[in-house]
C-alpha cells in the first residue's frame, strides 16, 4: 500500500461516501464499464441527467442532490451541466484508482464465503446484491404515514379538535377565528374566506395559489391535494358555472369532508376524486391549470408528480403552486423527521432541483420566487427546530409549451 500512502485520507473520505446505502447505489448505477483489456476514456464514461437518475432509482430529487453532492465531494462522481440538463458520472480513472487500491490488499481465504466481484451486480453484468434505494413499497409507507396525520386532521375538524401541537401546516385548532387569522396571513382576503362553506377554510397551507392563477372563465382546474377543498371552491367562482375544478386528494377522510363542504356550498362545478397526486386520476390533456397549495413537497417522488402534472395540462396549460422549498440542504435528522415531513418542511426539495424537475419534465418559462415573509408563520410550526433556516414558502409556475399534447 506504499504508493497509495498519501492518498489514504482521499480513499478514506470515498469509502466514508460509500458507506451510506443510497449513494453506493447511486454509484453502481453510474458506474462505467470498458471490455476486458481495453481502456476507457473520461468520454467514455456512461453519463446520466439528474432527473433520469431520479425516475431510475426512484429517490426525490431533493435526496438524490444531497448524496450527488456528496460524491463528488468525496471525489467518487463528476458532474456539469450540458444545455438545460445537469449530468453525472463515475470517471474511468476513478475506478482505475479504487481497483489499484483494492489489488494490494491481502487476498481473501480461499474457504471464505463472500461471492466473488464477478457475480456480484454491476452495470456489466446480472444482479446478485440488492441496493437499498427507496423501493415502491417504501414510498407507499411514506404515503400512508402521511395519510394517517392527514386522516387525523380531518376527523378532528369534523369533531372540532385540534390536530395536537403548534400551529402547522397539518391542521392548527379548531377555531375557526384562528384559522381565519391564518389564512389571511397566507394571502387570502376576508371575502374570499366568505365565499367558501363553513369549515371548508381549515387553516392548511402555506399562500394562496389562486392569487397568481390568473384563472378565466370556463377553464378546467385541477388542485392537487385538495383537501376540504378551500381552493376548489374560490377556484369554481373564478371559473364559473362553464368551467370545471377537481380536487385530487390521497386521504379519504379529506374527501368524504371536501365533497360534504360541495354539497352544503351548493358546488355543481366541483368534483373531488381519491387518487394521488404522482398518478392522477385524470385523463390526458383535461386541465387548463394545475393548482397545488403546500402539498407537493410532501410527496416522496416529485418528480412523477410534475410529470403526471404535464400529462394532465393542455398544451400552454399553467402551474400556479405555494409551497414549501428548500433554501439549503436539509440536515439528515430533519429530513428523517417524520413530524416535520407531514408538518410540510421535512422533505421539502431544494430550489435548484425543482427547477431541474420541472425542466426536465417539460416545462417552460419557470418561475420559483421565494416569499421571504413567510417565515413568519413558517417558523410557528415546529417550535424549537428553526425550521425557517432551511425552508420558506414561495409561488412555482410554469407552462406547458403549446403543441405537445403529452409528456416526456
Amino acid at each position: 500500500m506504499s504508493n497509495h500512502r498519501n492518498d489514504v485520507d482521499s480513499f478514506a473520505a470515498q469509502f466514508k461516501a460509500l458507506s451510506n446505502p443510497h449513494r453506493l447505489a447511486l454509484f453502481r448505477r453510474l458506474t462505467s464499464c470498458c471490455p476486458p483489456g481495453t481502456s476507457c476514456s473520461t468520454e467514455d464514461a456512461v453519463r446520466y441527467s439528474v432527473g433520469q437518475l431520479g425516475a431510475d432509482i426512484d429517490i426525490s430529487i431533493s435526496t438524490l442532490s444531497h448524496h450527488l453532492k456528496e460524491l463528488k465531494r468525496a471525489g467518487l462522481v463528476q458532474m456539469a451541466r450540458k444545455g438545460k440538463q445537469v449530468e453525472c458520472w463515475v470517471a474511468p480513472q476513478t475506478l482505475e484508482q479504487l481497483s489499484a487500491f483494492f489489488a494490494e490488499l491481502p487476498a481473501q481465504p480461499k474457504d471464505t464465503r463472500n461471492k466473488p466481484m464477478s457475480e456480484q451486480n454491476t452495470c456489466c453484468g446480472t444482479s446478485a446484491v440488492t441496493d437499498k434505494s427507496p423501493s415502491a413499497a417504501d414510498h407507499d409507507a411514506y404515503r400512508q404515514s402521511v395519510r394517517e396525520k392527514y386522516s387525523q386532521v380531518a376527523k378532528a375538524n369534523n369533531e372540532r379538535q385540534g390536530c395536537g401541537g403548534g400551529t402547522s401546516c397539518c391542521g392548527p385548532t379548531d377555531d375557526g377565528a384562528i384559522n381565519t387569522l391564518i389564512s389571511t396571513r397566507l394571502g387570502y382576503s376576508q371575502a374570499d374566506l366568505d365565499l367558501v362553506p363553513s369549515g371548508a377554510d381549515m387553516g392548511l397551507g402555506c399562500g394562496n395559489p389562486k392569487a397568481i392563477a390568473a384563472l378565466k372563465s370556463s377553464e378546467t382546474v385541477v388542485d392537487l391535494g385538495s383537501g376540504g377543498g378551500f381552493d376548489c371552491f374560490l377556484a369554481a367562482r373564478e371559473v364559473g358555472s362553464s368551467g370545471r375544478v377537481i380536487g385530487v386528494d390521497m386521504t379519504p377522510d379529506m374527501v368524504s369532508k371536501a365533497r360534504a363542504n360541495a354539497l352544503k356550498g351548493r358546488y355543481e362545478n366541483v368534483e373531488f376524486r381519491l387518487g394521488e397526486i404522482e398518478h392522477l386520476p385524470i385523463a390526458d390533456v383535461t386541465a387548463d391549470v394545475i393548482i397545488s397549495n403546500c402539498v407537493i413537497n410532501l410527496s416522496p417522488n416529485k418528480p412523477q408528480v410534475f410529470r403526471d402534472a404535464f400529462r394532465v395540462l393542455k398544451p400552454d396549460g399553467r402551474l400556479a403552486i405555494s409551497d414549501v422549498v428548500a433554501t439549503v440542504e436539509l440536515p439528515e435528522e430533519m429530513r428523517n423527521d417524520a413530524g416535520l415531513i407531514a408538518g410540510c418542511t421535512g422533505n421539502a426539495a431544494l430550489i435548484d432541483d425543482l427547477e431541474a424537475m420541472m425542466r426536465e419534465t417539460g416545462f417552460e418559462q419557470i418561475r420559483i420566487q421565494p416569499k421571504d415573509e413567510s417565515k413568519e408563520f413558517i417558523k410557528d410550526w415546529a417550535p424549537g427546530h428553526n425550521v425557517t433556516d432551511y425552508v420558506v414558502s414561495a409561488t412555482i409556475e410554469a407552462v406547458k409549451p403549446g403543441g405537445c399534447g403529452g409528456g416526456k
